[in-house]
């Protein structure tokens, strides 16, 4: 009720503000206003519901579960990207093998759900996309007979209105994550985060801690293909005993972009510095007209991947990547395959490969478009000198 008052409140005040500027403003200055006016009063809301539900989900008493009483239900929340999937395996995997009572599901998206989804110590996937009101009424309806023992949140840098909200319906006795510094706690196992410095996979092995496993043992990443999936990418790579070089193109959002030329560029000199190999382009649905153009200038192959898993499989099945920071940077790793990546600075440290060989290519700008061709080329010669030496 508090909540409702203060947003009619603001609401009101909004459109006063707004009514002012609507004389001497053009349309689309108005059209700009009244977006940053209503994307202020969401934050505002999400930050009082976050509040309420902070003192909601605040631990009556902190202790860990049985272990060895009965089966333990446990559901880790990760609905979300693609990426944040992949590096999550490591954690997931931990959580799932550090006690015979444990039977672990994962709440997916419809996005990142096929990375999971054949890994033997995940006993369900939920789907699960926050954009269809649908889905909310059938996850309620899972939870309510699921009785999830433990709900572990995977947000380990900041707070989610939805995972906050999920935690709190889930009904679990015990919550595990990873504690916010400046925040209050929620959970009834917790864990201390990570340094600053330390990759994402190091920050997410954090939560396995509760459960009686070491940060250190549960940071190697797993995505488990079937050897049917592997046999069709090497039927699509048609190397025979041709060293595997995959260049991906696509990216997800606008400052992981690399121009096009470039990529046709680095193609043209692995395919000088590695005559043997068999280069090949992975690409996504969206670029796939672009992927033609490159791979026709650059005389390379264009590989077929339409879904997420036959993507996996065309990288775990490659000698060589080269790639912007994209979910396939985390496949390489999780693989570990010798891979070159292109990071902008505020990402490389949290973002760029792990446990993997290979060189993670700094740009000097915001976003990659400003990353130089030189540098790049360096990096693969470094990179491809190594597997030389293999």
């Amino acid at each position: 009720m508090t909540t409702s008052c203060w947003t009619r409140h603001n609401c009101a005040a909004v459109e006063q503000a707004l009514e002012s500027q609507f004389i001497e403003s053009k349309p689309e200055q108005r059209y700009s206003l009244i977006r940053r006016s209503l994307k202020s009063i969401e934050q505002s809301f999400k930050h009082s519901m976050l509040t309420v539900l902070t003192r909601v989900a605040a631990p009556r008493e902190k202790c860990a579960p049985d272990w060895n009483g009965r089966t333990l239900r446990v559901l880790f929340l990760r609905h979300d990207r693609i990426g944040d999937m992949i590096v999550s395996t490591a954690a997931i995997r931990a959580i799932a093998q550090s006690h015979a009572t444990i039977k672990l599901d994962v709440l997916a998206s419809p996005l990142n759900a096929a990375v999971i989804e054949k890994d033997p110590l995940v006993h369900r996937v939920i789907r699960f996309d926050v954009r269809r009101p649908g889905d909310y009424w059938s996850l309620l309806r899972h939870l309510s007979i699921s009785r999830y023992d433990i709900v572990v949140d995977s947000m380990v840098f900041g707070q989610s209105l939805t995972t906050m909200l999920l935690m709190v319906a889930t009904r679990a006795p015990h919550r595990a994550g990873v504690l916010k510094p400046g925040k209050p706690n929620v959970y009834t196992m917790s864990a201390e985060p990570a340094g600053a410095n330390s990759h994402h996979v190091e920050h997410l092995a954090q939560l396995a801690k509760p459960f009686g496993v070491t940060a250190q043992d549960a940071l190697r990443l797993e995505i488990v293909l079937t050897e049917a999936e592997r046999s069709a990418a090497l039927k699509q790579w048609d190397a025979g005993n041709q060293r595997r070089v995959l260049i991906n193109i696509s990216a997800g959002k606008a400052f992981r972009q690399w121009q096009d030329e470039c990529f046709i560029a680095v193609a043209q000199h692995l395919k000088s510095r590695m005559p043997d190999a068999r280069v090949m382009l992975l690409h996504g649905p969206g670029d796939r007209q672009r992927a033609r153009e490159i791979a026709d200038a650059a005389g390379v192959a264009r590989a077929d991947t339409p879904g997420v898993r036959e993507a996996l499989a065309m990288v775990a099945t490659a000698h060589f990547v080269f790639t912007p920071d994209t979910s396939i940077a985390h496949a390489s790793s999780a693989f570990r395959i010798p891979t070159v990546a292109m990071f902008t600075s505020d990402k490389a440290i949290r973002w760029g490969l792990f446990g993997t060989e290979g060189e993670v290519v700094v740009c000097p700008g915001e976003t990659l478009s400003s990353m130089p061709l030189a540098q790049v080329i360096e990096a693969v010669d470094k990179a491809v000198l190594r597997l030389d030496e293999q």
